[in-house]
């Protein structure tokens, strides 16, 4: 589900959509326009004659105006390849914020993804008025959230964040599924304060490092996590090949190293499980999934929280 507005930068998202998805013809995409309301004076009742007049004018241009930049939006889309029937559309009057409205309606419609642009100014609704987390993780328990920023994301390589949460595991659910038609490599990345160089290897484990490290503390609390990621993935079809095991040294924080190692790589996506209200990945105190959200640069940040739906079939993104 993509929200947007009269700006060009609320379209950016596309490009990411189609540099991610091979066969744009499996892809539905809803889009959204939610207009601000009539001031409050053409609410009372009984309006004048005259008043009554204006309000109509209003609403007419309004309607207008909301048509002409859903229209934009569709032409948008299907000039790169999305089809016109796997294309909705909804207008609606905005009566809380726009990440409410969002939320909402993508639960309602049950989408896959709610697409999130980050501003020009790097911020987040949210994050921006200090909150202590992005206004729409506190309403979209019911579809993951992809956060987006720039221009220059790279859809073929990807980071599952591994904790030994079950959060985790929905996140590697849902990476697979929607990588699953993708040629996206995929890192499954865990940060070990204890660890001292970074590992890396495919999941026949042929490096000693990692057999070393699966035997202290840190690595035996967590390699049951990391094979049933493998398996999740596999199960969807993605090939070993396809598939890493990073655990990496923390240097300054986790969220510090998890970027470092997206920008070291050219990493463009992260799936994020977030746990609310507890676990390694909630908001409480500088938690990781918030420093992350404030500091990504040219990444989609795609958010999995309890109770998100971990698979694609009969949706739209």
């Amino acid at each position: 589900m993509l929200t947007i507005d009269e700006s060009p930068e609320s379209l950016r998202p596309i490009g990411f959509l189609v540099k991610l998805f091979p066969q744009l013809d499996n892809v539905g995409v809803l889009i959204c326009y939610f207009y601000a309301p009539l001031a409050p004076v053409y609410q009372e009742q009984p309006l004048a004659s005259a008043m009554a007049a204006k309000k109509e004018e209003l609403l007419r241009a309004r309607h207008e105006n909301a048509q002409a930049i859903l229209c934009k939006a569709r032409q948008a889309l299907t000039e790169v390849g999305f089809a016109a029937e796997n294309i909705q559309e909804h207008m609606q009057e905005r009566s809380v914020s726009q990440a409410q409205h969002s939320c909402s309606l993508g639960g309602i419609k049950r989408v896959d993804g709610v697409l999130v642009q980050k501003t020009i100014s790097g911020k987040l609704e949210g994050l921006l008025r200090g909150a202590s987390f992005p206004v729409h993780l506190e309403h979209c328990l019911a579809s993951p959230v992809w956060f987006l920023e720039g221009t220059k994301i790279n859809s073929g390589r990807a980071v599952v964040c591994m904790h030994h949460e079950q959060a985790s595991l929905r996140a590697a659910r849902y990476a697979a599924s929607m990588l699953a038609a993708s040629a996206t490599h995929i890192d499954l990345l865990h940060c070990d304060p204890q660890l001292n160089w970074a590992v890396a290897c495919g999941v026949d484990r042929n490096v000693s490092e990692l057999r070393s490290w699966e035997e202290t503390p840190n690595g035996q609390l967590l390699t049951p996590y990391l094979q049933q990621a493998e398996h999740i993935l596999m199960q969807e079809g993605i090939v070993a090949d396809r598939i890493r095991i990073v655990i990496l040294p923390v240097r300054g924080d986790v969220a510090s190293s998890i970027l470092g190692h997206c920008r070291q790589d050219d990493v463009g996506i992260a799936v994020l499980g977030h746990s609310k209200p507890l676990g390694a990945w909630s908001f409480f105190e500088n938690s990781v999934t918030k420093k992350i959200l404030a500091e990504f640069r040219n990444m989609a940040i795609w958010v999995v929280q309890q109770g998100t739906r971990s698979t694609h079939e009969d949706s739209c993104c």
